[in-house]
């Protein structure tokens, strides 16, 4: 079904705007703070480099195809994840409890649906046929088991600072069964684009070598960032 391009056009300008205005209220912190905040996620130069850069990406390839194919839903699933990556790099620079909570289990929701979900949908925003409509379904409800441990797990969320929502016993050891999973979405998601490749056009093929190669670009700057924060890259 083709949503409305008004509605569409709307919703794309409205998370681009949600997202940039995240990231610019970010480095507004950083600078204000002179790098004191930023403890979530990746810390350090340079995860306040990588994820704000991560976000502006999403909105800038969200945008596009949002404006330019509004009936593909793969340019709303990057606003999507631009606007909840987005808040989950603003939450960490803000700090506190709560916020380092929020940025802990924002960012994981905000980038894993284009591990597990984007690859069953590319490059057409449908799926294969109806036979992996169960597929999709499961991970999204899994995805959403997935996130509720991220957001409970028993963990510091920062140094020194335990998670005040974190549970234990058998609630626990449940939801942590359920996140080797990704692997069995990943290779659903490899199968889908392998697919793909062999039935599609020239120009199907084109887009996903494109996206290998972004997915391969993330990869190497992901290393990088943890990398240069276990060598002690100063914030």
């Amino acid at each position: 079904m083709h949503r409305p391009r008004s509605r569409v056009t709307w919703l794309v300008w409205s998370t681009s705007g949600v997202a940039v205005a995240c990231v610019a209220a970010s480095i507004w912190l950083l600078v204000v703070s002179k790098g004191a905040l930023g403890t979530a996620g990746y810390g350090g130069a340079v995860g306040n480099l990588l994820l704000p850069a991560i976000v502006l990406g999403l909105v800038a390839v969200g945008g596009l195809l949002g404006t330019l194919r509004p009936s593909n839903v793969i340019g709303l699933l990057f606003l999507a994840a631009a606007v909840v990556s987005g808040v989950s790099v603003v939450a960490g620079e803000v700090g506190g409890t709560a916020a380092d909570w929020l940025s802990t289990w924002a960012l994981y929701l905000g980038l894993v649906p284009l591990l597990v979900v984007l690859p069953l949908i590319f490059p057409d925003g449908r799926l294969l046929s109806a036979r992996w409509r169960p597929a999709l379904g499961a991970a999204l409800i899994w995805l959403v088991i997935s996130t509720l441990y991220q957001a409970v797990q028993p963990v510091d969320l920062v140094p020194g600072t335990p998670n005040p929502f974190a549970i234990g016993g058998l609630a626990l050891t449940i939801l942590s069964l359920t996140q080797p999973v990704i692997v069995v979405f990943l290779l659903l998601g490899i199968l889908s684009l392998g697919l793909r490749y062999r039935r599609g056009s020239s120009e199907v093929r084109h887009q996903l070598r494109w996206l290998i190669f972004s997915v391969a670009l993330y990869a190497m700057a992901d290393v990088i960032a943890v990398a240069a924060k276990r060598v002690g890259v100063p914030a």
